[in-house]
């Protein structure tokens, strides 16, 4: 019962209401106090300026549906006026069609008015009318698409913000999911599904922290905010530096464990006090007002593992095994860390919060994502080496080659091939593939539930209420689970159809055979007609991720001779590097969607990612030790390490573009800096042993932060420095296998 409670308080399925709540409603009112024709006209209006509607900046939010609104009415109009010609609709839609397509060149907004304006020309082909009604029906379309916008802006003001809660919720969960993985990787090294589940995690959160950004981070929305949008923005700004802390322990499970008993009791007690923090996330995404708390003593946890850690100093002098204890020592600082962020995340969501300065606001949106609206983009990508330019050729291939099969066999609902069309075609073929077999399989399972409903219920009544709930639902999966939206759009458009015909299973048949013949056209000119292949751009996405890297390098290094703890400079270089290592993870598993003759280097480019990934995490580790810790003064040796390492980073772009960066000179070689730091080590060490036979058990606090620090810095920077040898060796080897 409460996930079902859940699922109706939901933002998707709020806005699946609202939709179908503003269509049914404009017809209604049109048929009994005006005509059933306005109903019918406000309501293609109602679904075109929906498909546009996407959360962020007010005025880009109504922006994008008036322009989605009007583009559609054009698109309209103009198939309208050209339909009684042939020779004149195939030129006219063809130009609808790529004027709609190549919007898209704008961004996410601009892909969504791209095609809500293809919808205008669906409507066109679902609704014809005679010449002289062309005006009346676009006004109809029009006043509809005010009709929702109105509605929506309405609901906004007296709702709360529901999108936003959710997203804090699933990020709250996803963070949870990722360090449960992460103790089960410490516990268990050699788990590569482990690493490669948390692989999965890290791109999802990635995006979900992007995706809050852009809610919570706009001008508009954060002058003059207190309460609980405050509070949200500074639980996502721990969530974020929480989520770089569990990637940086990464590294750490390279460690092979095969301790004595005591110290895999304190690996056992540390894992607790890990656990438990996974257990209070989960208490903090749920209603925590109404749940009940996690019931063990963090305080005892913490203690069992402090103690744990102490008995295994008493077992042998601490000088030999180091080792076993900078690991033990670092997962408690690690666990203790978790536990503060936590802490802190807690006491912002139960505590009232001021407002934000204007000096804050503009630091604030430096973390937004900006999309550029220049009119230059729309010059700059008329060429073929443009992904949207070659998409808006192929979708108007496809859709005249659809009209032309219509035509030639006069299928009575030829619109429903160019909406197939409309809502597969991607303009990578991966994405058409997954759209094409999800519509497709939709469709039959949507057709086959809607035939045994209507065998066994033909009531009007019936008809109406099932036609209402499945265009709900249909808008509500729309964007998480398009084959179920396929699904339930198929029930209600046949169950539309029932009630005005009698021939149900003509209906049935020409639905299945219309998506067939649309997906096909999708997925074949998406292969022949300038394909756009995702190895491809994946140079491009690269040379963004290695200059990414270079940059978090620069600003950890700024980080650790500077003392500055978390400024803005790091977490937007943070922020830049794990956006684009998101998109090198989907762009692989586009790849692996591709036909495999187009699947060049793939092994090579898994071992890279891999790589590349495995460089990042130790870069997060390197950073997160810097700022969690009192840290000495930075040396020399230090400074040399990141040269070299950002040297071969500098090598790998040059393999990409030739030419592009330049090495920084040094002053002396990476051997030397690594003999300095481990001689430096050892000498720490060696005074430690010394210590133990005058009787010293127990060194200073800061004594023993200064051996860790030697220990884990040295072996940090080194790991590092291999990783970004092999980056280099791996890219020229995908490279080659790209030929």
């Amino acid at each position: 019962m409460g996930k079902i409670i859940r699922f109706v308080k939901s933002f998707h399925f709020l806005k699946g209401l609202l939709i179908t709540g503003s269509a049914f409603s404009a017809l209604l009112l049109s048929y009994y106090f005006i005509e059933l024709e306005v109903g019918i006209g406000m309501a293609f209006g109602v679904l075109v300026v929906a498909m546009s509607d996407i959360t962020g900046l007010k005025r880009q939010r109504i922006g994008g549906m008036i322009i989605a609104l009007f583009l559609g009415a054009f698109n309209y109009i103009m198939t309208q006026l050209s339909m009684n010609d042939l020779w004149l609709l195939y030129p006219v839609t063809a130009f609808c069609v790529f004027l709609s397509s190549y919007i898209s060149i704008y961004g996410f907004r601009a892909s969504l008015v791209s095609f809500a304006s293809l919808l205008g020309i669906a409507v066109s082909f679902a609704r014809p009318v005679s010449p002289e009604l062309i005006d009346d029906f676009t006004g109809y379309f029009i006043l509809g698409g005010f009709w929702y916008m109105a509605l929506a802006l309405i609901i906004d003001v007296f709702t709360p913000p529901i999108r936003r809660n959710e997203l804090v919720t699933t990020t709250l969960k996803q963070t949870a999911a990722l360090l449960s993985e992460n103790i089960h990787l410490i516990n268990h090294p050699n788990n590569d599904a482990g690493r490669k589940r948390m692989n999965r995690l890290q791109t999802l959160l990635t995006d979900l922290h992007e995706e809050l950004r852009n809610e919570l981070l706009i001008k508009e929305t954060l002058q003059g905010i207190g309460g609980d949008q405050r509070k949200q923005l500074l639980v996502t700004a721990e969530l974020i530096d929480l989520f770089e802390l569990i990637v940086s322990q990464m590294p750490e499970q390279t460690y092979r464990h095969e301790g004595t008993s005591s110290f895999n009791t304190a690996l056992n007690c540390v894992s607790k006090y890990l656990d438990q923090s996974v257990q209070q996330l989960m208490w903090l995404a749920t209603d925590h007002h109404t749940a009940s708390a996690p019931a063990a003593d963090t305080g005892q946890l913490q203690h069992q593992s402090l103690s744990a850690i102490e008995n295994l100093k008493e077992e042998a002098p601490l000088s030999k095994q180091t080792e076993e204890l900078l690991f033990l020592q670092n997962l408690y600082d690690y666990a203790r860390e978790v536990q503060n962020k936590i802490g802190c995340i807690e006491r912002f969501m139960n505590r009232s919060i001021p407002g934000i300065t204007e000096d804050e606001i503009s630091e604030k949106e430096k973390f937004l994502t900006r999309q550029t609206y220049e009119p230059f983009l729309f010059k700059e990508h008329l060429s073929f080496k443009s992904p949207i330019f070659r998409h808006a050729v192929r979708m108007v291939v496809a859709i005249l080659i659809g009209m032309l099969i219509g035509h030639y066999f006069s299928l009575p609902q030829t619109y429903w091939i160019l909406l197939t069309i409309f809502v597969i075609m991607r303009p990578a073929y991966a994405l058409t593939k997954q759209r094409s077999k999800q519509r497709t399989s939709g469709t039959i399972a949507g057709a086959v539930i809607a035939g045994i409903l209507i065998y066994f219920f033909r009531d009007q009544t019936f008809l109406i209420v099932t036609t209402f709930i499945t265009l709900t639902l249909a808008f509500t999966y729309v964007q998480q689970n398009y084959k179920t939206s396929a699904t339930f759009v198929t029930v209600a458009i046949i169950f539309i159809y029932v009630l005005l015909t009698s021939n149900a299973v003509e209906v049935i048949g020409y639905r299945i055979a219309d998506t067939l013949i649309g997906a096909l056209l999708a997925l074949l000119t998406n292969y022949f007609i300038l394909p756009f292949w995702e190895y491809k751009r994946l140079g491009e996405i690269l040379q963004s991720f290695i200059s990414a890297e270079i940059k978090y390098i620069d600003v950890i290094q700024k980080t650790y001779l500077s003392k500055n703890r978390t400024g803005t400079n790091y977490r937007l270089a943070r922020k830049e590097v794990f956006l684009i290592m998101s998109q090198l993870n989907a762009a692989l598993q586009r790849l692996l969607q591709e036909p495999r003759s187009q699947q060049k280097g793939i092994k090579k480019l898994q071992e890279l990612l891999s790589t590349a990934q495995s460089l990042l995490s130790a870069s997060a580790a390197l950073g997160t030790y810097i700022q969690i810790h009192q840290t000495t003064e930075a040396s020399v040796h230090f400074d040399t390490y990141l040269s070299y390492i950002r040297n071969n980073l500098k090598s790998a772009l040059n393999l990409i573009e030739p030419g592009i960066a330049k090495p920084e000179p040094t002053e002396e070689t990476i051997d030397e800096a690594r003999d300095a730091l481990v001689v430096h080590y050892y000498v720490l060490k060696d005074k430690l042993k010394r210590m133990e036979l005058k009787g010293t058990t127990k060194p200073q606090p800061q004594f023993q932060e200064e051996v860790k620090e030697a220990r884990l810095i040295s072996g940090q920077l080194d790991w590092i420095y291999q990783l970004s040898i092999r980056l280099n060796n791996d890219l020229k080897d995908y490279l080659k296998a790209q030929g």
